[in-house]
């Protein structure tokens, strides 16, 4: 990993302090993803909507401009169907590696049994890609879900052990959050979603708002939407 990327403990230890400092933007989004969960159906388009409100939080550091109901139902929109195709995907491959894992686990013969060590190891590949999926969903738009899932999977094999690191913290977050239940699913939900699109900047050496001084992030920011709007600006006139 290169030097100047953030290691797995830097983004856990900010994105716990994150998750204190900005608990009232942080309520706010997941008060909306429970109401969008509630069908169970829209669970996809809801987390959609969850990281992307995290991920434009986390782009506005002074908190001026980003609306947690504007930003959770923008994401639901922009991510709709990709979010239900990359979560049948998911399932898909976990229906398969399971199936995989039952198949040879029940053969008579033990060299046969054997290959079952390669279908836990592919089980186990598969868990390491969980925090990025709906992280690379929102951070890349314009790719589609099975671009996604391939550069999930790319990501995670070019740094196993931050993948390894970060799925095993949200794995004992949400075990956590799911036997506390109750006033948890007001905060682990995001705080994973913290973790995890800060996690996906890290291991891509992406810069990470908090960690840059905000005025200079700020006036950054400015500078790349004025020049956007120039050349959208230009392109229209040519």
């Amino acid at each position: 990993m290169p030097k100047d990327c953030t290691g797995p403990d830097e983004i856990l230890i900010l994105s716990f302090k994150q998750s204190y400092l900005r608990i009232g933007y942080l309520i706010r989004v997941c008060v909306w993803w429970l109401t969008f969960s509630l069908l169970v159906v829209t669970i996809p388009p809801a987390l959609a909507g969850l990281y992307h409100a995290v991920r434009e939080g986390l782009r506005d550091p002074f908190e001026l401009t980003v609306k947690p109901r504007q930003a959770f139902l923008g994401g639901v929109g922009l991510h709709l169907k990709r979010s239900y195709i990359l979560t049948l995907l998911n399932l898909g491959a976990l229906a398969i590696i399971v199936l995989g894992v039952l198949f040879w686990f029940t053969r008579e013969e033990q060299t046969l049994r054997l290959v079952t060590v390669i279908a836990l190891a592919v089980l186990l590949f598969w868990w390491l890609c969980q925090p990025f999926l709906f992280a690379l969903l929102v951070e890349y738009p314009n790719l589609s879900a099975w671009q996604v899932y391939r550069r999930t999977m790319r990501v995670v094999i070019l740094s196993p052990f931050y993948a390894l690191a970060i799925a095993l913290a949200n794995t004992i977050i949400f075990v956590f959050a799911l036997i506390l239940l109750g006033p948890s699913l007001l905060y682990a939900p995001t705080l994973l979603a913290l973790i995890s699109i800060q996690a996906l900047w890290g291991m891509t050496c992406t810069e990470i708002p908090d960690l840059i001084d905000p005025v200079v992030y700020s006036e950054r920011r400015a500078q790349k939407k004025e020049g956007s709007m120039k050349n959208g600006n230009h392109h229209s006139t040519v």
